[in-house]
């Protein structure tokens, strides 16, 4: 995927995108490999509502345990209590049975989701038990490299808006369906590049220098 002429309608658009491109370098969201459609669906469903430290270590452990090559067949065999054991809820365990049991009986044909537009593909995954709109459109960012989508449901992307606008409560979809507009059609890019900014517009939030400031306990933090 070439987002060069991505990058270039960013940059013309709004100079918070220019720096910010010009500070992360390029895109590196890449298409994945049709074989590796189940596993990042896996990823998605693992990394609903846990902090994303919590979500690498789960992921990790999971994929470990299939000797790094997730596949549906050997999901569905695993044992219950031994992917409880790996850390999955009992509710997550269910989610990707059912996932498995779609896509091993022929409800969801992963090797030809990379030909349906956006619509068709969230409509197909969502009406699995346990993968919402966000794991539908995280599928659509990090698998496939879609160009134009916006996860209005992500916290990462709400955060990152509402303190580059300043604005007083996290975003909605409406609101941010409004303020991205001007993004299509490569809305992906600039949510990639805004998920990039967050440590940054983290650290220059008010409030956040205004506690370091008022702690007796605070000292600089080192700088490598």
């Amino acid at each position: 995927m070439d987002w060069q002429s991505g990058e270039e309608y960013l940059k013309q658009l709004d100079p918070f995108f220019a720096q910010l491109i010009e500070a992360t370098g390029p895109c590196r969201l890449q298409p994945v490999a049709p074989e590796q459609y189940f596993a990042a669906l896996v990823r998605g469903i693992i990394s609903q509502q846990v902090a994303p430290q919590v979500a690498e270590e789960l992921i990790a452990r999971v994929s470990a345990y299939f000797q790094h090559d997730l596949q549906p067949e050997p999901l569905l065999a695993a044992p219950e209590d031994a992917l409880k054991g790996l850390g999955l809820s009992p509710q997550k365990v269910g989610y990707l049975r059912d996932l498995s049991n779609c896509i091993v009986k022929g409800a969801i044909k992963l090797t030809a989701l990379a030909d349906l537009p956006d619509a068709e593909i969230i409509r197909q995954l969502t009406a699995v038990k346990g993968v919402g709109r966000w794991t539908a459109e995280m599928f659509l960012i990090l698998a496939l490299a879609r160009p134009d989508v916006l996860p209005a449901e992500d916290f990462g992307l709400q955060k990152a808006v509402k303190l580059w606008h300043k604005l007083d409560k996290l975003p909605g979809r409406r609101e941010l369906n409004l303020i991205s507009e001007p993004w299509h059609p490569w809305r992906t890019l600039a949510v990639w590049y805004l998920w990039s900014a967050l440590p940054v517009l983290e650290e220059a939030a008010p409030g956040k220098k205004k506690e370091k400031a008022d702690s007796p306990k605070s000292k600089p933090a080192k700088r490598k």
